[in-house]
Parts: C-alpha cells; sequence; structure tokens
C-alpha cells in the first residue's frame, strides 16, 4: 500500500481551510493508502494550531484525535537528515525515510525543492490528487 507522510501545512490547512488538503485526509480516512506522522510533526501542528490559529487546548486535543486515528505514528524516526534549507524540515525527512514513504506531500517550497528526494517523491497536495499515486 502507498505510504505517504504529509508536512504540518497540509495538516493545519486541512483543519482550517479544507481544499486538496483537506480531501488528501478524507482519503486517509477511506484508507486509500497509509499516513505517517512523526511525534515531533504532531508537536508542531499543535503548537501551529494554537499559536497561530487560536485554538483552545480542548479543540487542539479534537484535531490532534483525528489526526491519530487518520495516521500511523513514528515515535522514533531512525534517521537523522541535515538537507533541507529550513532545518524544521529534516524532521518530515527523517519520517519520510523511516517509514518508507513514497511520497512526502508539502506546500513547503524548501522541500518542494528536493524532489526527488531520495526515491521519495515530494509534491504538492493539489499535484498528489491529480496524480493518483494510490491507483497504481
Amino acid at each position: 500500500m502507498l505510504r505517504v507522510v504529509a508536512d504540518t501545512n497540509v495538516y493545519v490547512s486541512a483543519f482550517n481551510f479544507g481544499g486538496a488538503a483537506e480531501t488528501i485526509l478524507r482519503l486517509v480516512g477511506r484508507k486509500t493508502f497509509l499516513l505517517y506522522l512523526s511525534d515531533a510533526s504532531a508537536e508542531e501542528i499543535e503548537e501551529v494550531l494554537s499559536e497561530k490559529f487560536g485554538y483552545s487546548p480542548a479543540a487542539v486535543q479534537v484535531v490532534m484525535r483525528k489526526a491519530s486515528r487518520l495516521t500511523r505514528r513514528v515515535a522514533r524516526t531512525r534517521v537523522r537528515v541535515r538537507e533541507s534549507a529550513a532545518p524544521d524540515d529534516d524532521k518530515v525527512l527523517a519520517c519520510a525515510l523511516t517509514a518508507h514513504a513514497d511520497y512526502i506531500v508539502s506546500g513547503d517550497h524548501h522541500l518542494l525543492d528536493l524532489h526527488p528526494f531520495r526515491r521519495i517523491a515530494i509534491v504538492q497536495p493539489r499535484r498528489f490528487l491529480d496524480l493518483h499515486p494510490w491507483e497504481d
């Protein structure tokens, strides 16, 4: 089954704006492909939702429970990566390597500029949906 890692911005977009990011999460809910999330990325999602979008602690818990139900958790990444121009993005790369991901989905140009990363395709959410890689 297809393995995917989504960057923090995909989750934040899905929970706040809908669109392609929300469609990706709906597809995961239908077991169309596997979505992996690291503990480090989960912490970043919580931080962005509370600090940037003003989510209450209770609202953050609701969102994170939903994310937990949809994803397979990568508690510890097995590799250290220092390849992104933005060091915060290295945790996404490490998660993808640990999960043996086929795709990283992100709207972050620092990650997109690395496409492909060690045979892992890095694409924007809309492009991922247009490709339908779960049908291959």
